[in-house]
């Protein structure tokens, strides 16, 4: 009787492994392509370089965005800057830079020291992206940031303004930033 069971689990489960989703370079096709989109240009001794981290990716149509933190600081969390890669061919070619106005040593430099916790979203009705992104005081972002940072693009994505007036956070926020539909 247990030999018999053995069987029937064996031919269960190997029909059950049928059922498993194969990539297609694991059966026979060629692996993803990876493609380099942006470079970390920071060179401030304090951070970490060469690493862009904490990315967060929305498309529309054939317009992607992905927001991420360049040049990590080693400690107490946050970036040197937050940049931007975009694709106005799904993903076929992309653009990239870094947000104006953020931090000291951003693009058109802002008063922060350090940002964090960057995040993208689409107002379909005003064409609009937005990227909104907190800033760290000193000495570090481990304790409550002190304003929520917006940055717009109305041209696809390729290009930003510098943020708007900061938005003042009393408690440590997580940055969600949703377009709303109406006017």
């Amino acid at each position: 009787m247990t030999r018999r069971w053995f069987v029937r689990f064996v031919v269960v489960a190997s029909w059950l492994s049928l059922l498993v989703p194969t990539p297609a370079y694991a059966a026979g096709g060629s692996p993803p392509k990876t493609q380099h989109v942006s470079t970390d240009p920071f060179v401030n001794p304090s951070s970490q370089h060469q690493s862009e981290v904490e990315a967060q990716t929305v498309a529309a149509g054939s317009t992607v965005v992905a927001v991420f933190q360049a040049g990590r600081f080693f400690a107490g969390g946050g970036s040197s800057g937050i940049g931007f890669a975009t694709s106005q061919s799904a993903g076929s070619s992309w653009t990239a830079g870094f947000l104006p106005g953020l931090t000291i040593y951003s693009p058109s430099p802002g008063p922060f020291a350090r940002v964090t916790d960057a995040t993208v979203a689409f107002d379909a009705k005003h064409a609009v992206w937005l990227v909104s992104s907190l800033d760290c005081t000193a000495p570090d972002c481990a304790s409550a940031p002190s304003s929520i940072l917006i940055n717009r693009s109305t041209n696809g994505g390729a290009s930003s303004t510098i943020p708007g007036s900061p938005v003042t956070t009393r408690r440590r926020a997580r940055t969600t930033v949703a377009a709303s539909c109406r006017s």
